[in-house]
Protein backbone atom coordinates (compact mmCIF):
# COMPACT_ATOMS: atom_id res chain seq x y z
CA UNK A 1 0.00 0.00 0.00
CA UNK A 2 1.30 3.50 -0.88
CA UNK A 3 2.45 5.26 2.29
CA UNK A 4 0.53 8.32 1.08
CA UNK A 5 -2.74 6.42 0.81
CA UNK A 6 -5.57 8.48 2.24
CA UNK A 7 -7.90 7.49 5.04
CA UNK A 8 -11.64 7.49 4.56
CA UNK A 9 -13.64 10.21 6.30
CA UNK A 10 -17.23 10.03 7.55
CA UNK A 11 -18.24 12.27 4.64
CA UNK A 12 -16.62 9.73 2.31
CA UNK A 13 -18.81 6.99 3.78
CA UNK A 14 -21.91 9.01 2.93
CA UNK A 15 -20.74 9.40 -0.67
CA UNK A 16 -19.93 5.70 -0.92
CA UNK A 17 -23.26 4.36 0.38
CA UNK A 18 -24.91 3.99 -3.06
CA UNK A 19 -21.89 2.14 -4.43
CA UNK A 20 -21.37 -0.08 -1.40
CA UNK A 21 -25.05 -1.01 -1.25
CA UNK A 22 -24.37 -2.95 -4.46
CA UNK A 23 -22.19 -5.28 -2.38
CA UNK A 24 -25.17 -6.04 -0.14
CA UNK A 25 -24.91 -9.82 -0.43
CA UNK A 26 -21.29 -9.74 0.81
CA UNK A 27 -21.89 -7.29 3.67
CA UNK A 28 -21.00 -9.72 6.49
CA UNK A 29 -17.80 -10.96 4.87
CA UNK A 30 -16.80 -7.41 3.95
CA UNK A 31 -17.53 -6.19 7.49
CA UNK A 32 -15.32 -8.94 8.92
CA UNK A 33 -12.44 -8.00 6.63
CA UNK A 34 -12.82 -4.35 7.61
CA UNK A 35 -12.41 -5.21 11.29
CA UNK A 36 -15.97 -5.39 12.66
CA UNK A 37 -16.41 -7.87 15.49
CA UNK A 38 -18.88 -10.74 15.06
CA UNK A 39 -20.97 -9.28 17.91
CA UNK A 40 -21.32 -5.91 16.16
CA UNK A 41 -22.23 -7.60 12.89
CA UNK A 42 -24.77 -9.78 14.71
CA UNK A 43 -26.34 -6.65 16.28
CA UNK A 44 -26.54 -4.99 12.85
CA UNK A 45 -28.26 -8.05 11.42
CA UNK A 46 -30.75 -8.16 14.30
CA UNK A 47 -31.60 -4.44 13.93
CA UNK A 48 -32.08 -4.70 10.18
CA UNK A 49 -34.30 -7.77 10.54
CA UNK A 50 -36.37 -5.91 13.14
CA UNK A 51 -36.86 -2.95 10.79
CA UNK A 52 -37.65 -5.07 7.74
CA UNK A 53 -39.82 -3.19 5.28
CA UNK A 54 -38.36 0.21 6.14
CA UNK A 55 -35.79 0.10 3.33
CA UNK A 56 -32.73 -0.27 5.55
CA UNK A 57 -30.02 -2.44 4.02
CA UNK A 58 -27.33 -4.32 5.91
CA UNK A 59 -24.64 -2.31 4.20
CA UNK A 60 -26.23 1.09 4.91
CA UNK A 61 -26.82 0.09 8.56
CA UNK A 62 -23.19 -0.94 8.90
CA UNK A 63 -21.95 2.30 7.31
CA UNK A 64 -24.28 4.44 9.43
CA UNK A 65 -23.17 2.79 12.65
CA UNK A 66 -19.55 2.99 11.56
CA UNK A 67 -19.84 6.71 10.92
CA UNK A 68 -21.19 7.30 14.42
CA UNK A 69 -18.81 5.14 16.45
CA UNK A 70 -15.70 5.07 14.21
CA UNK A 71 -15.04 1.60 15.63
CA UNK A 72 -13.20 -0.08 14.05
CA UNK A 73 -11.08 2.81 12.82
CA UNK A 74 -11.84 4.01 9.31
CA UNK A 75 -9.55 2.30 6.78
CA UNK A 76 -7.69 3.78 3.87
CA UNK A 77 -9.30 3.89 0.44
CA UNK A 78 -6.82 1.29 -0.77
CA UNK A 79 -7.73 -1.14 2.04
CA UNK A 80 -11.47 -0.78 1.36
CA UNK A 81 -10.90 -1.40 -2.35
CA UNK A 82 -8.73 -4.44 -1.55
CA UNK A 83 -11.42 -5.87 0.77
CA UNK A 84 -14.06 -5.44 -1.95
CA UNK A 85 -11.85 -7.31 -4.38
CA UNK A 86 -11.18 -10.03 -1.80
CA UNK A 87 -14.93 -10.68 -1.51
CA UNK A 88 -15.15 -10.77 -5.34
CA UNK A 89 -17.04 -7.48 -5.73
CA UNK A 90 -14.90 -6.28 -8.61
CA UNK A 91 -17.43 -3.86 -10.11
CA UNK A 92 -18.04 -2.14 -6.76
CA UNK A 93 -14.28 -1.98 -6.13
CA UNK A 94 -13.82 -0.27 -9.49
CA UNK A 95 -16.61 2.22 -8.73
CA UNK A 96 -15.10 3.07 -5.32
CA UNK A 97 -11.68 3.41 -6.93
CA UNK A 98 -13.08 5.98 -9.36
CA UNK A 99 -14.52 7.98 -6.44
CA UNK A 100 -11.26 7.91 -4.48
CA UNK A 101 -9.15 11.09 -4.37
CA UNK A 102 -6.08 10.91 -6.54
CA UNK A 103 -3.05 10.08 -4.45
CA UNK A 104 0.00 12.29 -4.91
CA UNK A 105 3.39 11.25 -3.52
CA UNK A 106 5.00 13.09 -0.64
CA UNK A 107 7.74 14.71 -2.70
CA UNK A 108 5.20 15.88 -5.26
CA UNK A 109 2.96 17.30 -2.53
CA UNK A 110 5.86 19.22 -1.06
CA UNK A 111 6.97 20.51 -4.47
CA UNK A 112 3.44 21.77 -5.22
CA UNK A 113 2.58 23.29 -1.83
CA UNK A 114 5.92 24.75 -0.67
CA UNK A 115 6.10 27.63 -3.18
CA UNK A 116 2.44 28.44 -2.53
CA UNK A 117 3.02 28.73 1.23
CA UNK A 118 6.08 30.92 0.73
CA UNK A 119 4.46 33.38 -1.66
CA UNK A 120 3.81 36.97 -0.54
CA UNK A 121 0.21 37.95 0.08
CA UNK A 122 -1.55 40.26 -2.36
CA UNK A 123 -4.58 42.48 -1.85
CA UNK A 124 -7.84 40.72 -2.66
CA UNK A 125 -6.45 37.18 -2.45
CA UNK A 126 -8.31 34.49 -0.53
CA UNK A 127 -6.47 32.48 2.11
CA UNK A 128 -7.88 29.66 4.23
CA UNK A 129 -7.52 28.84 7.92
CA UNK A 130 -6.36 25.33 8.84
CA UNK A 131 -5.74 23.94 12.31
CA UNK A 132 -2.08 24.54 13.17
CA UNK A 133 -1.52 20.99 14.40
CA UNK A 134 -2.81 19.53 11.14
CA UNK A 135 -0.36 21.63 9.10
CA UNK A 136 2.50 20.63 11.42
CA UNK A 137 1.60 16.95 10.99
CA UNK A 138 1.40 17.35 7.21
CA UNK A 139 4.81 19.04 7.11
CA UNK A 140 6.32 16.18 9.14
CA UNK A 141 4.65 13.65 6.84
CA UNK A 142 6.12 15.16 3.64
CA UNK A 143 9.45 16.03 5.37
CA UNK A 144 8.83 19.70 4.65
CA UNK A 145 11.69 21.01 6.82
CA UNK A 146 13.97 17.95 6.46
CA UNK A 147 14.48 17.56 10.22
CA UNK A 148 11.04 16.63 11.60
CA UNK A 149 9.91 13.64 9.51
CA UNK A 150 7.02 11.46 10.65
CA UNK A 151 5.55 8.50 8.72
CA UNK A 152 2.06 9.18 10.15
CA UNK A 153 -0.52 10.30 7.60
CA UNK A 154 -2.13 13.57 8.87
CA UNK A 155 -5.61 12.39 7.88
CA UNK A 156 -8.39 14.68 6.60
CA UNK A 157 -7.82 18.44 6.76
CA UNK A 158 -8.98 19.80 10.13
CA UNK A 159 -10.77 23.11 10.68
CA UNK A 160 -13.42 21.91 13.14
CA UNK A 161 -11.09 22.51 16.11
CA UNK A 162 -11.04 26.21 15.18
CA UNK A 163 -14.81 26.47 15.61
CA UNK A 164 -17.23 26.80 18.51
CA UNK A 165 -20.95 26.55 17.74
CA UNK A 166 -20.15 26.96 14.07
CA UNK A 167 -18.25 30.22 14.59
CA UNK A 168 -14.54 30.95 14.69
CA UNK A 169 -13.21 30.76 18.25
CA UNK A 170 -12.15 34.05 19.84
CA UNK A 171 -8.60 35.17 20.59
CA UNK A 172 -6.80 32.68 18.37
CA UNK A 173 -3.36 33.44 16.97
CA UNK A 174 -1.52 32.34 13.86
CA UNK A 175 1.02 29.51 14.24
CA UNK A 176 -0.13 28.45 17.71
CA UNK A 177 -3.82 27.94 16.80
CA UNK A 178 -4.15 28.14 13.04
CA UNK A 179 -2.14 28.33 9.85
CA UNK A 180 -3.01 30.25 6.69
CA UNK A 181 -2.79 28.66 3.25
CA UNK A 182 -3.55 30.36 -0.09
CA UNK A 183 -6.56 29.20 -2.07
CA UNK A 184 -4.63 27.03 -4.58
CA UNK A 185 -2.88 25.19 -1.72
CA UNK A 186 -6.20 24.73 0.12
CA UNK A 187 -7.82 23.22 -2.97
CA UNK A 188 -4.92 20.81 -3.45
CA UNK A 189 -4.80 19.69 0.20
CA UNK A 190 -8.55 19.08 0.36
CA UNK A 191 -8.50 17.15 -2.93
CA UNK A 192 -5.73 14.90 -1.52
CA UNK A 193 -6.90 14.47 2.06
CA UNK A 194 -10.56 15.49 2.22
CA UNK A 195 -12.16 17.37 5.14
CA UNK A 196 -12.60 15.85 8.59
CA UNK A 197 -16.09 15.46 10.06
CA UNK A 198 -17.50 18.85 11.07
CA UNK A 199 -14.77 20.78 9.27
CA UNK A 200 -15.77 23.54 6.86
CA UNK A 201 -13.82 25.90 4.58
CA UNK A 202 -12.88 29.12 6.41
CA UNK A 203 -11.90 31.62 3.67
CA UNK A 204 -10.51 35.06 4.49
CA UNK A 205 -9.50 37.97 2.26
CA UNK A 206 -6.25 39.92 2.18
CA UNK A 207 -7.10 43.55 2.99
CA UNK A 208 -5.13 46.78 3.15
CA UNK A 209 -4.70 48.57 6.47
CA UNK A 210 -3.38 52.04 7.27
CA UNK A 211 -4.02 55.56 5.99
CA UNK A 212 -0.49 56.66 5.14
CA UNK A 213 1.63 53.54 5.60
CA UNK A 214 -0.16 50.70 3.84
CA UNK A 215 0.06 47.15 5.18
CA UNK A 216 -1.49 43.97 3.83
CA UNK A 217 -2.99 41.43 6.22
CA UNK A 218 -5.31 38.46 6.05
CA UNK A 219 -8.41 39.61 7.93
CA UNK A 220 -9.13 36.76 10.36
CA UNK A 221 -12.03 38.11 12.42
CA UNK A 222 -14.88 39.63 10.47
CA UNK A 223 -16.67 42.87 11.26
CA UNK A 224 -20.21 42.36 12.54
CA UNK A 225 -22.71 44.80 11.07
CA UNK A 226 -26.27 45.22 12.16
CA UNK A 227 -28.89 46.55 9.76
CA UNK A 228 -31.80 48.15 11.58
CA UNK A 229 -34.28 51.02 11.44
CA UNK A 230 -33.53 54.35 13.06
CA UNK A 231 -34.32 54.27 16.75
CA UNK A 232 -34.14 50.49 17.05
CA UNK A 233 -31.58 48.77 19.25
CA UNK A 234 -29.01 46.47 17.57
CA UNK A 235 -30.81 43.43 18.95
CA UNK A 236 -33.79 44.19 16.69
CA UNK A 237 -31.65 44.43 13.59
CA UNK A 238 -30.27 41.86 11.20
CA UNK A 239 -26.65 41.01 12.09
CA UNK A 240 -24.15 39.83 9.50
CA UNK A 241 -20.41 39.15 9.74
CA UNK A 242 -18.53 40.52 6.72
CA UNK A 243 -15.01 41.24 5.54
CA UNK A 244 -14.08 44.92 5.87
CA UNK A 245 -13.50 45.01 2.10
CA UNK A 246 -17.00 43.72 1.26
CA UNK A 247 -19.49 46.22 -0.22
CA UNK A 248 -22.19 46.28 2.45
CA UNK A 249 -25.27 47.01 0.41
CA UNK A 250 -26.42 48.41 -2.92
CA UNK A 251 -28.90 51.13 -2.08
CA UNK A 252 -31.87 51.89 -4.30
CA UNK A 253 -31.52 55.10 -6.25
CA UNK A 254 -34.03 56.96 -4.06
CA UNK A 255 -32.41 55.97 -0.77
CA UNK A 256 -29.83 58.12 0.97
CA UNK A 257 -28.11 56.09 3.72
CA UNK A 258 -26.23 57.54 6.64
CA UNK A 259 -24.08 55.45 8.94
CA UNK A 260 -23.21 55.67 12.57
CA UNK A 261 -21.16 53.12 14.47
CA UNK A 262 -20.82 52.17 18.09
CA UNK A 263 -19.01 49.51 20.08
CA UNK A 264 -21.16 46.82 21.64
CA UNK A 265 -20.47 45.54 25.15
CA UNK A 266 -18.29 42.69 23.87
CA UNK A 267 -16.20 44.99 21.71
CA UNK A 268 -17.69 43.99 18.36
CA UNK A 269 -18.30 46.84 15.94
CA UNK A 270 -22.00 47.24 15.40
CA UNK A 271 -23.14 49.63 12.64
CA UNK A 272 -26.64 51.06 12.24
CA UNK A 273 -27.77 51.87 8.74
CA UNK A 274 -30.42 54.55 8.61
CA UNK A 275 -32.22 54.98 5.33
CA UNK A 276 -34.37 57.88 4.23
CA UNK A 277 -36.28 58.12 0.99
Amino acid sequence: MDDCDLLLSVDDLCRLKPALDKAQTKWYELGTRLGFSSQVLHDIEKNVRASEGEGTTFMSAMLEGWGKSLDPALPSWAHLIKCLRDVEEQDVAKEVEELAPKVVGKEAQKAIIEPLLRQAIEKGETWYLVHAEWIKNWKRFVNFDYFSYSPSNPGPVNTVDLLRDGQLKDFMSESSDFALVPEPAWQKLVSWYGLSQGSIPIPRKVVEYGLHVKELKVEIYLIELCLCQEGDTPRKGIAKAIQSSTPVVSWRHNERPSLRSQMTSNGVLCSHFITTC
